[in-house]
């Protein structure tokens, strides 16, 4: 399950959701309603870990939903209908249903986002793209702290604190805090 979204970026209108479906209906959603008819940030906080059948955790691109697996991901595989994946973002999008402003921010906080799944989300809305690659949890002064959390994690790949996409598909690594918008 997923922490939470944070429409327009304010804590004040944070709501919680259990699939990605729940997020791309948001979207669409927050697109209707907006003054502008665009969404200019987006806040995605949730837990970073897709689980596989069976058991045991799966580094699969994308943001996991929790045990269940109906989270929003890079592509589908073993599709749940309430499971998103990129196209399903992009078919939105291209439909109308879905409009980002130029310019606009998504973050997403949850541990080991793929880079190649914020890359994919870049170019596709035209948004800077926050994520988080490591253990990643809320730390002093609003700030969010990411990176590895043990000896363990420090040995393995994918534990190197924030990083940006731009759409033009440029990576560059923010450091291991971060303040949200």
């Amino acid at each position: 399950m997923f922490d939470g979204i944070a429409r327009k970026g304010s804590p004040d209108n944070w709501i919680s959701v259990e699939t990605g479906q729940d997020i791309i209906n948001d979207l669409k959603k927050l697109t209707k309603s907006a003054d502008d008819c665009c969404i200019d940030k987006y806040t995605i906080a949730g837990h970073g870990w897709r689980f596989k059948p069976g058991g045991g955790r799966d580094l699969y691109p994308g943001i996991p939903g929790g045990r269940d697996d109906f989270g929003f991901y890079e592509s589908s595989t073993g599709r749940k209908k309430e499971v998103a994946d990129l196209a399903d973002l992009k078919k939105a999008i291209d439909s109308g249903d879905i409009k980002f402003c130029d310019p606009c921010s998504i973050q997403i906080y949850a541990c080991r986002i793929d880079p190649s799944f914020t890359a994919k989300l870049s170019t596709i809305t035209g948004c800077s793209v926050v994520a988080a690659s490591g253990s990643c949890a809320p730390a002093k002064g609003g700030m969010w702290k990411c990176g590895p959390k043990n000896d363990k994690e420090k040995t393995e790949s994918g534990y190197f604190g924030f990083y940006r996409c731009l759409s033009e598909g440029d990576l560059r690594h923010e450091g291991p805090y971060y303040q949200p918008f």
